[in-house]
């Protein structure tokens, strides 16, 4: 089941992050496992849509972060624990994502990722989202791209991709 995340479940989807992180160790992804992560906040912003795949106990084994820019719905984070991959958590949570774009009237639904890990791109790819080109990437998409460079993603490595709600 997928549902709007609780305040109280924040610390729970930070261990979920810190676990599906570990997917990338012997990947030129690695790095991202020694990345500082911010600080807990104890609220989610009320711009934000944190969105979880429960569990029958009602606890959270995924989560898609999002939040509306430019009159699209961006994902900021999709992240399953490792114990619950290749159950269809992550496209669960995707469209969720998508039909509240479509309930919300945006244009389209963007993410950005690494190009080649299968998990990444070729993952989004199978949902239906596409390779930005340059000319089709929106100014603030294209500074995201930029901060994650400035983070040590590499950028030939980096995509945005979108899709049409």
């Amino acid at each position: 089941m997928i549902r709007l995340a609780h305040a109280h479940e924040l610390p729970r989807l930070a261990a979920i992050e810190d676990a599906a992180e570990e997917r990338f160790a012997g990947t030129h992804m690695a790095f991202v496992r020694d990345l500082p992560h911010p600080a807990p906040v104890s609220s989610i912003p009320p711009h934000v849509k944190v969105w979880v795949s429960v569990d029958a106990d009602d606890l959270a084994q995924g989560f898609l972060e999002a939040e509306p820019v430019g009159g699209w719905l961006h994902i900021l984070e999709v992240s399953v624990h490792p114990a619950a991959q290749r159950q269809g958590r992550a496209r669960a949570l995707v469209e969720t994502a998508l039909a509240d774009a479509r309930a919300q009237n945006l244009a389209m639904v963007s993410l950005t990722t690494d190009r080649e890990l299968p998990f990444n791109a070729p993952m989004y790819a199978r949902m239906g989202f596409s390779a930005l080109s340059a000319a089709q990437t929106p100014t603030w998409l294209a500074a995201m791209l930029a901060r994650q460079a400035d983070h040590g993603f590499d950028p030939a490595m980096r995509i945005a991709m979108a899709r049409r709600p």
